[in-house]
């Protein structure tokens, strides 16, 4: 049975254990008493009976005499009474019966229609008619007198073909909602069309083909099952989302004594795809489309839909043929609209999640956060959250690859490498064979002599079966060259510039864990102390013991915010003013499970567009930053900004500078005078690895006025 299939089951199960309360009588253990007149040995009771919960007596003449189990036999499940010393003297008398019943609320028939015999008419015919059910004459039969919405269809189809045999095709849509109880609500969505097409990534909104998803509602929190989009973004380094396939809970915690209350998020399923982030280097007037590759160069990967997040010039775009791009999930291939035009100094990043369809992969995650220390209006002085994350690959995952147990001890051997095994095996010659045949032989290539495969079409001594690996474009030796009637074939290019190699590349199982506390203070009224200490492990090979060094790493946040603090002088109101100082360092073995950095971070400290030759995932950083804003009104603001990065012992330093004026009144128009945006930004950098030094201004400006009754 696969997931989906169980997942569908059990929601069936759940939304029906919900709504069938109004349709049947509740299951219990009744008492039940029969006094039976005697006309024969075989009587009938009440069923399903207990065993053993039955007591009979026999009344003659006023005289009651207890029956022992020698003189009577029950079967209980049917509830047949058989007497075993039964006389003609005993006709007449009363049999009494003292039992229970185990009612199961099931009943013996289950028909749409009852046939009913009339009485014969005065030919003597019988007439046979159908009455209605009470299922049938209930309005809603199959959620009783729930409110529930609901609307679908059940279709089913016939497939056939002139190279396939003939099958039957079913699909399924359902959706619910509305409440069960008076504090309790569900939304249900049950499709399966039995289909692998991906939704197109065309329209803002996607209809899914195939999704399993419950959410029940109630005052305590809400729980959903299936296909789940969680996201938990409560924490500076254990943010993330998944598109998962499993449970997720949550659930409130309710205040008492000096806690002001908090939620609890726990979730358990199956991830359904992998985590990556890509820069995408923009061609000059080409929108698209542009490809995306998974984590080890994949060149086709197939897109989880919705998953993706576009970024352009760090500038979160909209999916759609009328918003901003489109993208073909199935072969992961993004393209933008005339809305948004690509050059090639645009800086194009993109988020998303794909499958490999490799092997089972586990997600666990719990995320707590309650506040105590009452102060004014109940409000939470002091709260404290808690992230556990777990991730990790199936421990079955060789048996799911069928992989050998050479394959494995492989992969144990390989620590955090690549595991590569030699593609070529050995087969017998078959004129006939269902894959290309190799035989291998000797050139010389820039004086050199290698051992190459090349196919082979007639009898040879030694002939083999070559599975190749797709690598990164430039780092094989071999390419495809054409297609066989009995597959792909691939011609030697030399020692480089190829695409494929002669290896297979193995997967490895890997396991990622993270464990986040934060927590927020506000010791002195108006000011807040605030810090996060996050601690993670990354084993890329959870089979191997080798190159566990750098598995584990850490990260911390901490800073001071003072809360919008009023300014009045003399008297009179000159607005609110609020500033933040923060220092944060990232260890270069710390690993997220989403983006930790912002989207715009190399930009945003000088460094090279994609990162750097240096390396800066693989680097320690630390960021200093403050912040003071002044705020005259909510439109009309002025903003400080100061920072100042370190990247590994003296790699790489960068300083930087922001002011920001906003002047939007409404009250200006009548006056005349413009309205006014302005950013200035000044960032300078050190490169010690390169000794080059650099800096760059960026200013941008809006200076608007209303044209008013003709004139300016």
């Amino acid at each position: 049975m696969g997931a989906r299939t169980f997942l569908i089951r059990l929601a069936l199960v759940v939304v029906a254990l919900a709504t069938a309360t109004d349709v049947f009588a509740q299951p219990g253990l009744g008492a039940e008493q029969d006094s039976l007149a005697i006309f024969g040995p075989a009587l009938q009771l009440r069923h399903p009976i207990v065993p053993g919960s039955e007591a009979l007596w026999l009344r003659r003449d006023s005289v009651s005499t207890p029956l022992t189990a020698s003189e009577y036999r029950i079967d209980y499940p049917t509830g047949a009474l058989l007497l075993h010393r039964f006389t003609p003297a005993d006709s007449g008398a009363v049999l009494i019966v003292r039992y229970r019943v185990l009612d199961l609320g099931i009943r013996e028939i289950y028909a749409r229609r009852r046939v009913a015999e009339e009485e014969p008419d005065t030919a003597g015919m019988m007439r046979v008619i159908e009455i209605p059910t009470e299922i049938e004459r209930n309005e809603n039969p199959l959620f009783g007198t729930t409110q529930l919405t609901r609307r679908g269809s059940i279709t089913r189809g016939i497939i056939a073909g002139n190279n396939r045999d003939v099958s039957l095709e079913s699909g399924l849509r359902m959706e619910l909602s509305g409440p069960i109880t008076e504090d309790v609500s569900v939304q249900a969505v049950l499709t399966d069309e039995n289909t692998p097409i991906q939704p197109e990534g065309t329209t803002q909104q996607l209809s899914d083909f195939d999704r399993v998803f419950i959410q029940l509602d109630a005052p305590i929190g809400q729980a959903r099952l299936g296909d789940v989009d969680l996201s938990m973004q409560g924490s500076e380094f254990a943010a993330f989302s998944r598109k998962i396939q499993g449970a997720a809970v949550q659930a409130n915690i309710p205040s008492f004594g000096l806690f002001t209350g908090g939620r609890v998020n726990v979730a358990g399923a199956t991830t359904r795809g992998i985590f990556q982030s890509q820069d995408i280097t923009a061609i000059e007037g080409v929108q698209g489309p542009y490809r995306l590759r998974g984590q080890q160069g994949e060149e086709f990967v197939i897109v989880i839909a919705g998953s993706e997040r576009v970024y352009l010039d760090g500038i979160l775009l909209t999916r759609g043929e009328t918003n901003d791009y489109v993208i073909d999930y199935a072969t992961g291939e993004v393209t933008f609209t005339p809305r948004r035009l690509v050059t090639a100094e645009r800086r194009l990043t993109i988020d998303f999640e794909y499958t490999t369809s490799r092997f089972t992969r586990t997600l666990l995650a719990s995320e707590g956060e309650a506040g105590f220390w009452r102060g004014e209006n109940d409000e939470a002085r002091a709260s404290i959250g808690v992230a556990v994350l777990r991730e990790s690959d199936a421990a079955t995952f060789g048996a799911e690859l069928g992989l050998s147990e050479n394959d494995l001890d492989a992969i144990a051997a390989a620590g955090d490498g690549q595991v590569l095994v030699d593609g070529a095996e050995r087969v017998d010659f078959d004129p006939e064979s269902a894959f290309v045949q190799y035989v291998r032989a000797d050139t010389v290539f820039a004086g050199e002599t290698y051992m190459i495969f090349v196919p082979t079409t007639a009898t040879a001594d030694s002939v083999f079966r070559v599975r190749f690996s797709r690598v990164e474009t430039g780092a094989g030796q071999y390419i495809r060259s054409g297609q066989a009637v009995n597959g792909i074939l691939f011609e030697w290019v030399g020692p480089t510039g190829g695409d494929y190699i002669p290896f297979r590349l193995l997967p490895k199982p890997a396991l990622r864990q993270m464990v986040d506390i934060r927590g927020v203070v506000e010791p002195v009224r108006g000011m807040e102390v605030f810090g996060e200490w996050a601690g993670s492990t990354f084993d890329q090979n959870s089979l191997s013991s080798f190159d566990s060094g750098d598995d584990s790493g850490q990260a911390y946040l901490a800073g001071v915010r003072l809360k919008p603090l009023p300014l009045i002088f003399g008297g009179r109101d000159f607005g609110r003013i609020t500033a933040t100082v923060s220092q944060r360092q990232q260890g270069e073995t710390f690993t997220g499970f989403d983006r930790t950095r912002p989207v715009e971070f190399n930009r945003i400290w000088n460094l090279a567009r994609t990162g750097s030759s240096f390396g800066t995932d693989s680097l320690r950083d630390v960021t200093t930053e403050g912040q003071l804003r002044w705020e005259a009104s909510p439109r009309t603001s002025v903003l400080v900004e100061a920072g100042r990065l370190a990247l590994g012992s003296n790699v790489f330093n960068a300083q930087r500078g922001a002011l920001e004026l906003r002047l939007i009144e409404p009250g200006l128009a009548s006056g005349y005078l413009p309205e006014v945006e302005y950013r200035f930004d000044f960032t300078s950098s050190d490169n010690n690895v390169s000794a080059q030094s650099g800096s760059f201004l960026r200013h941008r400006g809006t200076l608007r006025r209303p044209v008013m009754n003709g004139r300016l």
